[in-house]
C-alpha cells in the first residue's frame, strides 16, 4: 500500500520557516511531520499531529519524514543538509 501525501520536516521557523508552514498546511498531499526550531511562537499554527523538537539533529531522524526544508539561517545550511544527505533525505534549502 502507497503512502498518498508527502512528510516533511522543516528545520527553522523564523521569517522564512513560517511562510513555509503556511504553504504546506495549505497543500492537500503535504504534511508537516515534524519542525525544529528554538522558536515557540510559531506552535500556534502547527498543525495537532506535528511534533516540535528543540534540535535540528532530532528531527533528521524521526521516522515519519520523507524529505526536509532547510529555513535556517545561511551560516547553518550546509552542515544541516550533509547530514540529511548522507541520510538520504531529499531536502530544500532556502535561499540566503
Amino acid at each position: 500500500m502507497s503512502k498518498s501525501y508527502i512528510r516533511i520536516a522543516l528545520i527553522g521557523a523564523g521569517r522564512w520557516g513560517k511562510v513555509y508552514i503556511n504553504s504546506i498546511n495549505s497543500m492537500p498531499n503535504v504534511n508537516l511531520s515534524c519542525i525544529a526550531s528554538s522558536n515557540t511562537e510559531i506552535q500556534y499554527t502547527l498543525p495537532d499531529e506535528c511534533v516540535v523538537f528543540s534540535d535540528w539533529r532530532e528531527a533528521l531522524t524521526y521516522k515519519n519524514i520523507d524529505g526536509i526544508i532547510i529555513a535556517t539561517p545561511p551560516a547553518s545550511h550546509a552542515e544541516i543538509a550533509e547530514v540529511a544527505i548522507k541520510g538520504c533525505l531529499p531536502v530544500l534549502i532556502e535561499k540566503p
